[in-house]
Formats: structure tokens, C-alpha cells, sequence
């Protein structure tokens, strides 16, 4: 019966270890899938960026030439004679007009795929998706109980320091001597130990009388 049951119990921690291995890998492709779309978007932001500065580069081209039109037509009124080129107006209060939005062009043809995302990048969007403990599993079985230690544990702390003793007057000295108790008159006695003073000087003898 104890075999039966450890070979059910290796069979359910193999299966666990293959559904956490999935687990892993799928996670890895989840976390690929998000650096390759990021990776994307930062390609689009870039495009995005260069055609905004294209067209503040024509802009400013545009914009030059207007003022050397200009200087050129003031040129020639100084020398009495009627530019043929007429002066760019100046707008004081520009109209924007917004049109309607037209048909959306062709889908381009799909770029060349990018880097394979370095360990950085996988590790911090590691971190990101498993954030709050979301890649955290099911919590495992109840193994079987340990053996009993036989290595004694580590000595305890000093235990406080017990109460005085009993103190003897002066001239006695308290000793630790052994007596027989009884409950009663005719009780069993037993051997009690028992603190006395005993006398540390010698009384002089009587003087002997006449």
C-alpha cells in the first residue's frame, strides 16, 4: 500500500513539473511576442518622427525663400524700378480649414524583422508581466512528515539567579544537614535535607567551684 502510494505521488509531481514547464515556455513566448510588438511600435514612433522633421525642414526651406523673394523685390524698388515677382502677403490671422479625412492607402509590404531582444530586454519584460505575482502557482501538495533529528538542539539561555539563602546571627554559620521527618507520632520518617546555624565559637567552661 506505502508503495502504491509513493508511486501516485511521483506520477502527480512529474505531471506538475511538465505543466510548470509549459507554463515557463509559454510565459517566454508571451514575453517574446511583447518585446517583438514594442520593438515595432518603437520603429513606427521613429518614421513618425523623421516625417515630422522632413516636413519642418520644408517649412523652413519654404520659408527662406519667401524672405530672399522678398529682399530681392526691395532690391529693386531702391534701384526706381517695379518688381515683376509680387510680395508674399503676410498672414495676420491664418485660416485653418480642416478638410475630410481621405480613403486609407495600401497596406505596405511587411518590413524586415527585427533584433532578437537581448537578456536585458527579456528580463525586464520578465519582470513586468510576472509583477504582483502573476506567475506564481498553485501551491503544492503536503509532502510526507520528516525523520525525528537525532542532533540535540542548541543549549538554552542562563535561567535568572535564584533567591539568598537563610542567614545565621552572629556568631553561627548556617550548614546543610540531614534530618528524619515523621507526618506523624508513629509515621514512617524520611530523610529531608535542612538548613541550621551552628555556633562558630566555643562557650568557656564554668569555673569549677570550691
Amino acid at each position: 500500500m506505502t508503495e502504491s502510494r509513493r508511486r501516485k505521488k511521483s506520477g502527480i509531481g512529474a505531471l506538475l513539473s511538465l505543466l510548470a514547464l509549459l507554463s515557463a515556455f509559454a510565459v517566454v513566448g508571451v514575453i517574446v511576442l511583447g518585446v517583438v510588438a514594442f520593438q515595432q511600435s518603437e520603429r513606427a514612433a521613429q518614421a513618425e518622427t523623421a516625417a515630422a522633421a522632413a516636413d519642418e525642414r520644408r517649412d523652413a526651406e519654404s520659408a527662406e525663400r519667401g524672405e530672399a523673394i522678398e529682399a530681392l523685390r526691395e532690391q529693386v524698388l531702391e534701384l526706381g524700378e517695379e518688381p515683376v515677382v509680387e510680395p508674399v502677403p503676410e498672414s495676420t490671422s491664418p485660416t485653418v480649414v480642416n478638410g475630410k479625412d481621405g480613403q486609407d492607402g495600401e497596406d505596405g509590404s511587411d518590413g524586415l524583422p527585427g533584433p532578437a531582444p537581448t537578456q536585458e530586454q527579456l528580463l525586464a519584460a520578465l519582470q513586468s508581466f510576472c509583477a504582483g505575482n502573476a506567475c506564481r502557482g498553485d501551491r503544492g501538495a503536503q509532502g510526507e512528515p520528516g525523520t525525528p533529528s537525532t542532533v540535540p538542539g542548541p543549549v538554552g539561555p542562563v535561567g535568572p539567579v535564584g533567591p539568598a539563602g537563610p542567614t545565621c546571627p552572629a556568631g553561627s554559620t548556617a550548614q546543610q544537614v540531614w534530618l528524619s521527618v515523621a507526618d506523624s507520632q508513629f509515621g514512617t520518617f524520611s530523610r529531608q535535607p535542612a538548613t541550621i546555624c551552628r555556633p562558630t565559637t566555643t562557650a568557656p567552661a564554668p569555673a569549677p567551684t570550691p
